[in-house]
């Protein structure tokens, strides 16, 4: 039977979830809030009698009959509605429940047989259109949760049902054709309904039970009868009249029901299960907003976001598994058991198993939304500090990240940004409590200006010849590297040491350029900074400043028309000036114009080779393997 009902519980959710249910509420669902029941209403009234009158109305009698019996002993209806009024119109001892209904904009229409007005203090007339009698049908509001009170309301005494005559008459043939009664049987026409509150010896359940059948037929949406201890009997009777029987209390469903909601909402709506304002509506009763796409072209809505509404306390959870295999799995067992955090963790869509993402309980993300996870430590401490080196350097504006490597010690990942580059010092206690450093950096990939690449490396050679350093925030020292590393070298900065200050020498030639040449260079691939391109900045650099460079292994070949090789068989002086072609580097181009090379002690490489062949250019080369090339800069 338990499974059968979660079958059944389970149809009644998703049904709900589309906006398909209406909500049909009796007196039980009132007993939290320290309302009666329709039995011990019908006991406040018995006992509101005098002793004559209790002797000639009947103390079985169920409370319908009850109030025909007291209708007819008084003469009228007084003493019945000064008692329901006594008895709905109090202090209730808690509306939870109804508050938890009113959180749920797809129930669009709400039947009642109660008298209380315990929707209406949870809703608010803002969103909550009150029906009780023929007059009220014209002002059915679908913007609003229509609330149809069909056994009347306190605040108009004529509209209520109580005695069995009133029952007789609003159910009856002749009169079934009610607006008020018309307009209901349209709804569950097309709806599902739940009952709840109700318990199947009340009267008018079964009346109603009928009414809905002898409506619906066979043909009907499905209809569900919820209600606490329904026994194996009730369960048989239920389903004989085709109503399915689930049994809980209407505190706890309607606890489970929020939670389906919360994890199936986004889906609803991209789905088009429900309309954008019950989308939003619903988030917006656990402080949230979304920005939304409805487009109608891809037969889907879309969800851009999920975020908090101001003022609005906001709660994040995110729980996934893994299976075994994954190839991440030792980083999550050292971040879980050993508090490791071991940089970043990216885990493929195939080693997820599970995957759930919300905020404020509002799914956002399952694992159908994930191609991949990746975890990024994020810092405790990010800020942007001032670091002023012991040899009066100062650097301002370092963005500085400080993430926490255990949970355990005290290991550190520092990160200081500067112009794009990165610098990574990962600190852990030895065992004299003085603190072991390494360090590595990381150079933008793309450069737009030289001066603050040239600091960025000067940065980077103030820690590689150990100089300590203090760092300042708003003007105040925050932090002494002498108290930490106990006046320890940073020697393991060594290994870096040659390659920055082969950088460092680059840029400072970059900068020689600008200035020489009234330019300026950006957009420098960092995988163009090369010696070949070292070479050709330092003949820019020679071209500007009209001195002479020194060419090792110059190989000249000359004209063999204009060149007199017999002449020139033992070492000789050779100065041979041609144009030169341009230089290009880092999207600068360079005339270079004439240039004259001179060799003191030339020879001819390839004399044998001319010899036989005068056609064949003679190749010039230099003994000591030096040359001279001077710039013609006129």
């Amino acid at each position: 039977m338990e499974s059968i009902e979660n079958i059944y519980k389970e149809s009644l959710f998703e049904a709900i979830s589309k906006g398909e249910v209406v909500l049909w509420v009796g007196a039980g669902l009132s007993l939290y809030a320290g309302l009666p029941s329709g039995v011990q209403l019908r006991e406040i009234l018995y006992k509101g009698l005098t002793p004559l009158e209790k002797e000639e109305v009947g103390e079985e009698s169920d409370l319908s009959h009850l109030a025909d019996e007291i209708c007819t002993l008084k003469g009228n209806r007084n003493y019945i509605i000064q008692t329901l009024k006594n008895t709905f119109t109090r202090d209730f001892l808690s509306t939870e429940t109804h508050k938890i209904i009113s959180q749920i904009p797809h129930f669009r229409n709400i039947i009642t047989t109660n008298y209380d007005s315990l929707f209406e203090s949870v809703y608010g007339s803002g969103k909550l259109n009150v029906i009780f009698s023929d007059n009220h049908t014209p002002y059915i509001d679908a913007k609003k949760v229509n609330l149809f009170k069909i056994h009347g309301d306190l605040s108009n005494p004529d509209s209520i049902i109580i005695t069995e005559s009133d029952y007789n008459n609003f159910f009856s043939k002749d009169t079934e054709q009610n607006t008020i009664w018309s307009v209901i049987k349209g709804i569950i026409a097309t709806k599902s309904i739940l009952f709840i509150g109700y318990g199947l010896e009340d009267t008018n359940i079964q009346v109603i039970f009928n009414k809905i059948r002898n409506k619906i037929g066979e043909n009907g949406k499905e209809c569900y009868f919820v209600a606490p201890n329904i026994s194996t009997t009730k369960s048989i009777k239920l389903n004989k009249a085709k109503i399915h029987p689930i049994s809980l209390t209407g505190e706890k469903l309607f606890e489970e029901l929020i939670e389906y909601l919360k994890k199936n909402i986004k889906k609803s709506f991209e789905n088009k299960d429900i309309s954008s304002e019950v989308y939003s509506e619903f988030i917006g009763n656990f402080g949230l907003k979304s920005e939304i796409e409805v487009d109608s072209s891809i037969g889907k809505n879309i969800v851009k976001n999920l975020t908090g509404i101001e003022g609005k306390d906001i709660k994040i959870n995110m729980t996934f598994s893994v299976s075994s295999s994954s190839e991440e799995i030792h980083k999550l067992d050292a971040l879980i058991n050993k508090g490791d955090i071991l940089g970043e963790i990216t885990i493929d869509r195939e080693s997820l198993t599970t995957f759930n993402f919300n905020i404020n309980g509002i799914n956002f993300r399952d694992i159908d939304d994930v191609k991949n996870l990746k975890i990024v430590p994020q810092p405790f401490f990010e800020k942007q500090v001032d670091i002023i080196f012991e040899n009066g350097k100062e650097f301002n504006d370092v963005e500085i990240k400080i993430f926490s490597l255990s949970q355990i010690d005290t290991k550190l990942r520092v990160i200081t940004q500067l112009y794009g580059n990165e610098l990574e010092i990962v600190t852990s206690p030895s065992v004299n409590n003085e603190s072991e450093a390494l360090f590595t950096y990381t150079i933008s990939n793309q450069i737009d200006n030289v001066s603050k690449q040239i600091a960025f490396f000067e940065f980077i050679e103030c820690f590689s010849e150990g100089q300590s350093f203090s760092v300042y925030i708003e003007g105040k020292r925050v932090f002494d590297s002498k108290r930490i590393f106990k006046g320890q070298s940073l020697e393991r900065l060594n290994p870096i040491c040659e390659k920055n200050n082969a950088y460092l020498t680059y840029f400072k030639s970059l900068k020689r350029i600008e200035r020489l040449g009234n330019l300026r260079f950006s957009n420098i691939d960092i995988d163009d900074v090369t010696f070949q391109n070292y070479k050709l900045l330092l003949i820019v650099i020679a071209k500007f400043e009209n001195n002479f460079i020194e060419q090792i292994n110059p190989k000249v070949s000359l004209n063999p028309e204009c060149f007199d090789y017999t002449e020139h068989k033992e070492d000789f002086n050779l100065c041979s000036t041609n144009n030169s072609e341009d230089i290009v580097v880092h999207n600068q181009t360079f005339k270079m114009g004439e240039i004259t090379i001179q060799i003191s002690d030339a020879f001819i490489s390839n004399y044998e080779e001319i010899i036989n062949d005068s056609t064949i250019s003679p190749i010039v080369e230099s003994r000591s393997k030096r040359a001279i090339i001077t710039f013609n800069n006129n």
